[in-house]
């Protein structure tokens, strides 16, 4: 099933931007007779907001369109949380909700070891370095670079 959400999405060109009167139309479709084309007809016109979001989330194409599946992940969320009473546009709503979901992944899937880059640090890195030069003077021997670390 993942396989064919890809294909679909692949599918889709680009598609037009909304006004506010006709996403409130499909919005009334898909929440109260659970049209399905109405749903697709609103991703697809997010789509680009979606795909600005894929491209600063990731860090290389690999991953690219994992997360753009994990932003329209974000946005049907959003999209089944929505309340067109607020006078929010759903793109507006949308875009915590795709955020959240995006933030959500990145620390599912990456990295959770940060190493530190403060001054402190490299102060305290280069007095360990220069006690090691010291040692190897003072005893006239090198160490390896495995033994250094």
């Amino acid at each position: 099933m993942k396989d064919r959400k890809k294909v679909e999405i692949k599918a889709r060109g680009r598609s037009k931007f909304l006004t506010h009167a006709e996403e409130l139309a499909l919005m009334a479709a898909w929440q109260e007779n659970g049209d399905e084309r109405a749903r697709m007809a609103l991703i697809d016109a997010h789509m680009p907001m979606l795909q600005s979001f894929t491209g600063r989330a990731s860090r290389s194409a690999s991953d690219r369109e994992d997360i753009l599946q994990e932003a329209i992940i974000g946005f049907t969320i959003a999209l089944d949380r929505y309340d067109a009473r607020h006078g929010i546009r759903l793109g507006r709503w949308a875009k915590n909700h795709v955020q959240k979901e995006l933030r959500d992944y990145r620390l599912a899937n990456c990295a959770a070891i940060r190493l530190p880059n403060s001054r402190r640090t490299k102060d305290m890195e280069n007095r360990v370095i220069g006690v090691i030069n010291e040692l190897e003077r003072v005893y006239g021997v090198k160490l390896t670079r495995a033994q250094k670390e």
